[in-house]
């Protein structure tokens, strides 16, 4: 009957980890997203000391869902080309910023998605939840100590939004 299959769609939703349909009032995959990203690098006593300065490095790009399965843990994984309109901290760390960005999803509810970044070989890792913004994009912002082998030497905001 309708009912049963109803039932069993609805099971499969809960089980399959997969699935798209995780929750059925959650968005579907969009097939792209613009992202956008600040990184804010203040140093601290220790970190001027020691030669730091602050920086600020904003990227932007569109990114696309590439073969399922990349990130294990997520619902959803894109990549996509990134640009760097300000970089300064990556010139102040001496290295560079990366030309590919990847970024994998678990669509937890219509107002917030689990985020995971990957790296160049693959690896995940989560990051944060993005908070719907009650326009079109999901935010996320979080500001974590920059820790050395000589000490905390400052802090790293990060802020990233998601624009299906």
């Amino acid at each position: 009957t309708g009912d049963d299959d109803d039932a069993v769609d609805d099971d499969d939703a809960v089980d399959d980890d997969d699935s798209a349909d995780d929750d059925d009032s959650g968005p579907s995959f969009p097939p792209s997203l613009l992202v956008s990203g600040e990184l804010s690098y203040e140093a601290n006593t220790l970190g001027t000391l020691v030669g730091a300065n602050d920086c600020v490095t904003t990227f932007n790009g569109t990114v696309t869902s590439p073969a399922p399965d990349s990130c294990v843990e997520c619902a959803a994984d894109y990549q996509g080309a990134a640009t760097y309109p300000i970089d300064q901290c990556a010139s102040e760390a001496n290295t560079q910023s990366p030309p590919t960005i990847n970024f994998g999803f678990v669509f937890t509810s219509p107002t917030s998605w689990e985020v995971y970044s990957g790296d160049s070989a693959g690896s995940y890792a989560h990051i944060g939840t993005a908070a719907f913004d009650g326009s079109s994009s999901y935010v996320l912002s979080r500001t974590d100590s920059v820790d050395t082998a000589i000490g905390d030497v400052g802090d790293l905001t990060t802020t990233l939004t998601f624009t299906p």
